[in-house]
């Protein structure tokens, strides 16, 4: 659909003539808090092909056509790589309008993001990641690899680039944020990647530092989204991410040890880097909650650690649950500091614990340079020494982090089991060559949900009627080590429900939503019908939205929604002509969904 011609002018007069810049106070005497909203600052996701819906030729002409529209607003940051978008400083009704414009998905206020540490004294982390039982044995074992030519990207306050942990191993970074002030006050120098915190420091010694590392041949990319308070913006973690998805070089592992409130934009952004590549470790938090809670230690798609002490127990600050993956050391880790080359100091927190899940991560990727970001985590996940942590807490997997074998031989990893399933009917295609070892898997084995068994890496097996059937997938390598997954497979369930439906499919994190199709269709009115097909155990709703314009804004109402109702929602309506939209939302769960719409 043409793009309505906007009137600044008279827009002006609808705003009241109101432009808004302001400046940020450089109040150095209060502490931030994580997910505290930065007044006047909003991050603008918008759809895929946002410069073609306008008729544009580049994204900056977009983004200034769409505040043109809405009586301007400063641009602080533009995303193109893990996420389209913006942040943009606005008043509160410039906010609003904006957010009803046709290829804007969604409009949120920046928030406050911190480091996740706590100041307090040794190096035992690294001793207890090789061995799977205490006591520790005052060594450390590790392959000979060393992670070399596997770069991490350290997402933080910076890294001191002459510490002696990291020499020779430094590649260029990028800065986003200011070298001084509160917030962001001041200028900001995109070379200058120093810190002046002491956090990125510590992060990147325990990932690749020579002494106090995991990966101690890894390279180490500074990316600085944090200042020297070690606090930002929702929006320069944002800008990070998205610099580390255009430009990263593979073999590639991204390390996030911060966090804040809630962030649809920020969790996006990081699964879309995981899409791009890049394996991303993040800290799952310091609040004693759920880590389903924060973002992006929520996101699905990444690696998120929780910390334990020295005593194999939870550590008391340790966010837990579903969402945490595995858990790793993270009280007293002593590793490099930021106010000498030779400075060391010792930091609790889950900060602590995600650079060691980071360097694992690069170590894997040393000898396995091709594997995906979802066979590192498998592969890190299947390692894990189950059961030895206490407390480990409500829904949380008893898996702490293990890097080498006990006898120190080097690693010969776990099998990683993977696969694909395409039913159509009652039969369904198995294929489990996605799996992968170190060496080689040897044997492939199904339990298949119905009481039936198989073997062989791609199989075909007919159920006989429709329903959902979990399968299991284990792959046996050559030294007879096994590696599992399973997933819930359905049979007959989508058969399509009329001969000629439009079908969309994706996938959404919880909160998350989508815009089907993105650009909108003219329907010349009648009856209208659309199936949503949502992941096992998650709540997808599915809206059908209507575009009204007044004036020179269009916007869009909806018209009717529909929850599951026995695993499918659905809606069947009669509607006038116009145009119209489908929303897809994830109220609660994640994964796959299927669209079936008519027309």
């Amino acid at each position: 659909m043409p793009y309505s011609t906007f009137k600044a002018a008279v827009l002006a007069t609808i705003l009241g003539g109101s432009v808004l810049s302001p400046a940020w106070a450089d109040d150095k005497t209060e502490s931030p808090v994580a997910g505290d909203i930065i007044q006047n600052q909003y991050i603008v996701t918008l759809v895929p092909n946002i410069t073609e819906q306008l008729g544009l030729n580049s994204l900056t002409t977009a983004i200034q056509t769409l505040l043109a529209g809405i009586g301007g607003g400063e641009v602080l940051y533009t995303y193109e790589n893990a996420l389209l978008g913006m942040t943009v400083k606005l008043t509160n009704l410039q906010a609003s309008l904006l957010g009803i414009l046709p290829g804007v998905i969604s409009v949120e206020p920046d928030r406050m993001v911190t480091t996740v540490a706590v100041q307090s004294n040794a190096t035992w982390g690294l001793d207890r990641v090789d061995q799977p039982a205490l006591p520790l044995d005052n060594s450390f074992q590790y392959p000979d690899n060393g992670g070399r030519d596997v770069n991490i990207y350290v997402v933080d306050t910076g890294v001191r680039t002459t510490h002696q942990e990291f020499t020779g191993r430094v590649l260029p970074g990028r800065n986003f944020v200011s070298s001084g002030g509160f917030l962001f006050g001041g200028s900001v120098n995109p070379d200058n990647y120093e810190d002046c915190n002491g956090h990125g420091t510590h992060v990147a010694g325990t990932a690749a530092g020579s002494t106090y590392g995991v990966a101690k041949q890894a390279n180490v990319v500074p990316v600085r989204v944090l200042n020297c308070y070690g606090s930002g913006s929702t929006s320069a973690v944002i800008a990070g991410v998205d610099w580390v998805a255009g430009n990263h070089q593979k073999p590639a592992v991204a390390n996030l040890s911060l966090g804040g409130f809630t962030s649809t934009a920020l969790d996006t952004a990081v699964a879309n880097a995981v899409d791009a590549g890049v394996t991303m470790v993040v800290a799952a938090g310091n609040d004693n909650a759920n880590a389903c809670n924060g973002s992006p230690n929520r996101v699905p798609e990444a690696l998120t650690v929780g910390a334990t002490t020295r005593q194999d127990q939870r550590s008391s600050f340790s966010n837990y649950g579903a969402c945490v993956d595995l858990f790793a050391p993270g009280s007293d880790i002593t590793s490099a500091w930021y106010q000498s080359d030779t400075q060391t100091s010792s930091l609790n927190g889950t900060s602590m614990a995600a650079p060691h899940a980071a360097g694992a991560a690069a170590l894997y990727l040393a000898a396995n340079p091709s594997a995906t970001p979802n066979a590192v985590n498998l592969a890190l996940v299947n390692d894990t020494v189950t059961g030895a942590i206490s407390n480990a807490g409500n829904q949380s997997p008893n898996r702490l982090l293990q890097i080498t074998q006990q006898d120190g031989s080097g690693i010969d990893r776990l099998p990683t089991a993977a696969f694909t399933a395409d039913c159509q009917g009652t039969v369904c295609q198995l294929d489990a060559s996605g799996s992968s070892d170190d060496i080689a898997v040897a044997a492939w084995d199904w339990t298949l949900g119905d009481g039936n068994v198989a073997s062989g890496e791609q199989i075909s097996h007919d159920y006989g009627v429709d329903g959902e059937f979990t399968v299991t997938l284990t792959v046996t390598d050559t030294a007879n080590q096994t590696g599992t997954t399973d997933q819930t497979v359905s049979v007959g369930t989508e058969t399509s429900p009329c001969p000629d439906c439009t079908r969309y499919e994706g996938q959404l994190n919880n909160g998350g939503s989508a815009i089907l199709p993105s650009n909108g269709f003219n329907f010349s009115g009648g009856q209208i019908d659309a199936w949503l097909y949502s992941p096992a155990g998650a709540n997808f709703t599915v809206t059908l939205q209507r575009q009204s314009c007044f004036l020179f804004f269009c916007g869009w109402n909806n018209v009717t929604n529909a929850s599951p109702q026995g695993g499918v929602a659905e809606i069947h309506s009669n509607v006038n002509s116009g145009y119209y939209r489908w929303q897809v939302q994830a109220q609660s769960g994640s994964g796959a969904y299927t669209l079936l719409t008519n027309p």
